[in-house]
């Protein structure tokens, strides 16, 4: 499908006329089954062959020039001949196909139909939408597109791809149109002319329509110039001429404003004046939207207090400019009497969110604590007229008793100051805050509470601290006092759980010592050195100490020092008994190995494997007694040992360990000695 932009001529049909230029003339093999010649014709664009016989004739498209015929001869090895098949022109075409084999002559005659040139359409969009071609005698066809439409995008094809067409848009006046009669604007004319190759023309003409809008949406409300937002309850003007305009979606929905005295209100006085409204007091403006084509749409209910400056002054005590809790309200004689058109007499009120105060029928109000959380105004009035007055500022009240704080305790790392209020004002709350370091208003507290604790993470010695006491009454301003400023000075740590050293299994050679540090009154961090007999042991700073020989008969002392940012270092000690030897649970006896001569034995183990030995003493049997001179591991075989059962003990000395004595077993260790 081609787009507005005119394309002239179509790109696939001067491609096929670009490739049709030579004519195939295929020749097949008769078939054994075959009676007679057969003849096909095929052409670009065509899948399926026509048989051709005598007189048979054939409708072309109109892009075709040429066509391919196939012949398959009755005889095989006969001579064809094809004419006509090529430079086809629109209309009627001869085709002949003569097929000679010897002296016999077959010819077939059949006609090729090449359709004429089209100026027709195939399809027209605008914007995307079909456009019905049947069209009606005066060759026009409408088209109707949604609301809101200005510009058209129309994609046009022809039947005839080599068809040139050209598209002509003649735009309305759309808003001119928009305001007639009748649910639908004329948007525009778009004039198609198509010209065929052969000089064919036609023309279709497009009229495009455009429905009204249904939609009565309000895009904004101005009241006076500033927008209203429609989640406000009740949107306050200055009493006079209240200009409210509306701004809709669309631009030819029309607008209807009615007005009447707020229900549930005290009321007001309202005229309306297409936008403008002139109003005192609380009006309720209804505001109707009607869409383009007539359909309504939903009530907007805008709230209005028309109000009056009426002046409020503190009555109590008219050197204050601001009105406050524990005063009296009072409404100016002059303001109001200059505010109302007619000179008569005045009726004082007092409106509270709205409502009439009951019982307040003068231009005073006493104000307490509750007006701080309601909508106070003064309302004046006469048989003709109705003012209500701006919203009332009311203020905090003022705390008088005051006292400077103080504060109870020592100001050092770890330790706990407690706040000193003195006496305030009957009925106010108190609140404290402790601060570090305060420069000025804009300081933030770092703890709050009557009590406040020195923590060494998160002061350090230097740090000033002041201490804040704020006085809350309700209804009343809240007031803040200081304390002077305390420095702060490092801490003492204090052992609140001894340190001990315990030992697995018991204090010999070779146990496991744990060191239990013990607990403070704050997270400091020891660290450990241990002595032996008063002399440092050399890289042992762990809490777990392993008891070595060299250890043995000494006494083991742990000194653990404890550090901790703010505080004073601390270093407690505590020492173990005098280390004991160890004796090993089980040592395996030795066995004995002869060498392969048979002229010497060997005694192989019999001592402890994990602790080396100070001294090894052998003493060798024979037939269970000790032979002389043998105290070695080796013991070299004599010939009195011959037949002899031979055996050892072996007496193994340790540092710092039970001294261990192990004998052959009787049944299995003993050597027996050959005889030869």
């Amino acid at each position: 499908m081609t787009s507005i932009t005119k394309s002239f001529r179509s790109f696939t049909a001067v491609l096929v006329a670009a490739l049709l230029v030579l004519v195939p003339i295929n020749l097949t093999v008769a078939s054994a089954n075959q009676t007679t010649d057969i003849i096909t014709v095929t052409w670009e664009g065509n899948t399926t062959p026509v048989e051709v016989t005598e007189g048979t004739a054939i409708s072309l498209p109109s892009r075709i020039t040429q066509v391919a015929v196939t012949v398959t001869p009755l005889i095989a090895g006969s001579q064809v001949d094809i004419e006509g098949a090529t430079d086809l022109e629109v209309g009627r075409n001869e085709l002949y196909i003569t097929i000679t084999h010897d002296d016999v002559v077959s010819l077939t005659k059949a006609f090729l139909d090449v359709a004429p040139h089209s100026a027709e359409l195939a399809s027209v969009t605008v914007n995307g939408e079909d456009v019905d071609l049947v069209f009606g005698t005066e060759n026009i066809t409408f088209v109707r597109l949604p609301h809101g439409t200005n510009d058209l995008d129309v994609e046009v094809e022809t039947v005839d791809p080599e068809a040139t067409y050209d598209i002509e848009i003649s735009y309305d006046d759309l808003e001119l149109s928009c305001k007639q009669p009748g649910l639908q604007c004329f948007l525009a004319y778009v004039n198609i002319s198509v010209t065929a190759p052969d000089g064919l023309t036609n023309f279709k003409q497009v009229g495009v329509v455009v429905d009204k809008s249904d939609d009565s949406t309000v895009q904004s409300v101005t009241v006076n110039g500033f927008l209203w937002d429609q989640d406000e309850d009740v949107v306050e003007v200055d009493a006079g001429e209240i200009e409210v305009l509306v701004d809709t979606e669309n631009e030819f929905a029309s607008t209807l404003i009615n007005v009447a005295p707020t229900e549930g209100t005290v009321g007001g006085t309202a005229t309306v004046n297409e936008s403008v409204i002139t109003a005192s007091g609380y009006i309720t403006a209804t505001i109707l939207v009607t869409a383009q084509d007539g359909t309504p749409g939903d009530a907007l209910v805008l709230n209005l207090l028309a109000s009056t400056d009426l002046e409020v002054y503190n009555g109590s005590n008219p050197s204050d400019d601001t009105v406050r809790v524990g005063t009296y309200a009072k409404v100016s004689f002059e303001a109001a009497l200059n505010a109302l058109k007619v000179d008569s007499k005045q009726t004082n009120r007092w409106l509270a969110d709205g409502a009439y105060v009951t019982g307040q029928t003068t231009s005073r109000l006493m104000l307490t604590p509750d007006d701080l959380a309601l909508e106070i105004r003064p309302v004046v009035y006469t048989a003709s007229e109705f003012l209500v007055g701006k919203k009332v500022e009311v203020g905090l009240g003022i705390i008088k008793k005051t006292p400077t704080p103080s504060v109870l305790g020592k100001a050092a790392i770890g330790n706990t100051l407690k706040a000193i209020p003195k006496a305030w004002t009957q009925d106010v709350e108190l609140s404290y805050e402790w601060f570090v370091n305060y420069e000025d208003s804009e300081s933030e507290a770092v703890a709050t509470g009557e009590e406040f604790v020195l923590a060494a993470d998160a002061l350090v010695p230097g740090d000033v601290v002041m201490l804040s006491v704020t006085g809350s009454l309700e209804g009343y301003s809240p007031v803040e006092m200081y304390s002077s400023r305390l420095t702060v000075v490092k801490g003492n740590l204090k052992l609140t759980t001894k340190p001990e050293i315990t030992a697995d299994p018991a204090f010999v050679t070779g146990a496991t010592l744990t060191l239990n540090p013990g607990a403070l009154n704050a997270e400091a961090e020891p660290t450990v050195v241990w002595y032996r007999n008063g002399g440092l042991v050399a890289d042992q700073t762990d809490v777990e100490y392993a008891i070595t020989p060299a250890d043995f008969k000494s006494k083991l002392t742990a000194v653990i020092t404890y550090t901790l940012d703010g505080y004073n270092t601390l270093t407690a000690k505590v020492s173990t008994p005098f280390i004991k030897a160890a004796a090993f649970e089980e040592i395996e006896a030795p066995t004995i190995e002869a060498n392969l001569e048979l002229t010497a034995l060997k005694a192989v183990g019999g001592f402890s494997s994990d602790v080396v030995p100070s001294s090894i003493k052998y003493t060798w049997y024979r037939n269970g007694r000790a032979v002389l001179d043998a105290k070695t591991a080796i013991y070299v075989l004599q010939a009195k040992d011959r037949g002899a059962k031979i055996a050892v003990r072996v007496v193994a000395n340790y540092l710092g360990y039970v001294s261990t004595s192990t004998v052959v077993d009787p049944e299995e260790g003993v050597y027996l000695v050959p005889k030869q």
